[in-house]
């Protein structure tokens, strides 16, 4: 596989799955990761729109982040691998096919947290999103998986298209 994409939300569960595809790509021989960060800017429901000083703050802000999380996924991804960024401004399941044939994604790599049924209710499920959306294949890692050690996967596929 010669390129992962990493979607990146900055949660802990999202810098794990970064981690894992950093060392999954030792494995596979990755070309490249691209970390995604898919962000919204919220438009004020007033007259007045959002300046682009603020979506430039804003740019500025998640590149940062995204730079730090990069410079920690070095050590593990092979000095071959190279790691990029991406900001795009969106919703993840519908920026995530435009960037993935973009970049030629081989894999599309994120982390999934373990919420309550009322949780999912109340904020929603990015991941089914993604899962439902997505023309790439999926990878979800759990917050305890170790790339060192694959023992287990499991294939959802729809069988309905």
């Amino acid at each position: 596989m010669k390129t992962l994409i990493v979607l990146v939300d900055f949660s802990d569960i999202a810098e794990h799955a970064v981690r894992y595809a950093c060392e999954l790509s030792a494995h596979l021989k990755t070309e490249k990761i691209v970390l995604l960060h898919a962000y919204q800017v919220i438009q004020p429901t007033g007259q007045q729109p959002l300046t682009t000083v603020a979506d430039k703050e804003t740019r500025q802000e998640i590149y940062g982040r995204l730079e730090k999380i990069k410079a920690a996924c070095i050590l593990p991804a092979p000095a071959s691998t190279s790691i990029e960024i991406t900001l795009a401004e969106g919703m993840p399941e519908d920026i995530i096919n435009f960037v993935a044939g973009q970049e030629a994604a081989d894999l599309v790599i994120m982390g999934i947290t373990y919420k309550t049924g009322f949780e999912r209710a109340l904020t929603g499920s990015t991941t089914a999103a993604i899962l439902e959306k997505c023309n790439y294949p999926v990878l979800v890692v759990p917050p305890t998986a170790n790339a060192k050690t694959i023992s287990r996967m499991v294939l959802a596929v729809s069988l309905s298209d």
